[in-house]
């Protein structure tokens, strides 16, 4: 997982939100976890423990699969929808029938992303936003250039109030 699904969610969250993570590590059976959920933190943030079973997570109500003979106990899809889990050995039935599934590691790259998404604004602070400035400036330095300015304009930098004193109309048109 770590090797494919993981540098891959990175990826894919840079190309939604165009913020840079730091590598990510996935600490199996950590302390305070039961086997089964999961729990995903951002720096200081911890988001809720989801499920993950052994099986595969089907893409489909838990009612169609039981009326296809499968077995499954309710789930939520990372995303929020209805999907339920199904074991191990359901798995090759199901695809057959056409349902859509999910291993568990997929599972927890989606949960994994809808953190991300959520609290990304927290990986964007000051040095990251200078560290972005400084990669575009290697290739679009005038870009940075004409975007950035060299200082930030204080009261003093600002233009003076037009004439007549009204906004930006001036006295003749008042």
């Amino acid at each position: 997982m770590e090797r494919e699904l993981l540098p891959s969610a990175r990826e894919r969250f840079f190309s939604e939100t165009g913020i840079p993570l730091p590598a990510i590590s996935v600490r199996p059976n950590a302390a305070g976890l039961a086997a089964g959920p999961m729990c995903c933190a951002c720096r200081r943030c911890r988001c809720p423990r989801r499920g993950c079973a052994r099986g595969g997570l089907a893409l489909d109500t838990i009612d169609h699969l039981r009326a296809m003979g499968i077995a499954a106990q309710p789930a939520v899809h990372p995303e929020g929808r209805p999907a339920a889990w199904i074991p191990a050995g359901e798995l090759g039935v199901a695809r057959l029938r056409g349902v859509p599934t999910l291993a568990p590691e997929e599972v927890i790259v989606l949960h994994l992303l809808q953190v991300l998404r959520r609290y990304g604004h927290e990986f964007v602070g000051i040095q990251e936003t200078q560290s972005l400035l400084d990669q575009l400036a290697r290739t679009l330095p005038a870009l940075v250039r004409e975007v950035v300015p060299s200082r930030f304009a204080g009261p003093a930098d600002r233009d003076p109030a037009p004439a007549g004193g009204r906004g930006c109309f001036p006295a003749q048109l008042a």
